[in-house]
């Protein structure tokens, strides 16, 4: 059935099955949750603050074994 060039049959139902693809894409997007990230800037802080919470959890964790 695949010739070169396609015949028009072959095009339109290319196109029919894009479309509907396409379609389903834009659902499926249209579904999933949106992340809001990197909207805050970054802070020096805030980055030394999580690494020591961090840091303090993993050495709690260790220690209740």
């Amino acid at each position: 059935m695949v010739t070169y060039p396609p015949s028009e049959l072959l095009v339109k139902k290319y196109e029919e099955i894009d479309k509907t693809w396409c379609d389903i894409v834009k659902y499926a997007e249209s579904k999933c949750r949106k992340l809001k990230m990197g909207q805050v800037a970054f802070s020096s802080e805030l980055g030394n603050a999580r690494r020591v919470l961090s840091a303090w959890t993993i050495i709690l964790k260790s220690k209740s074994k």
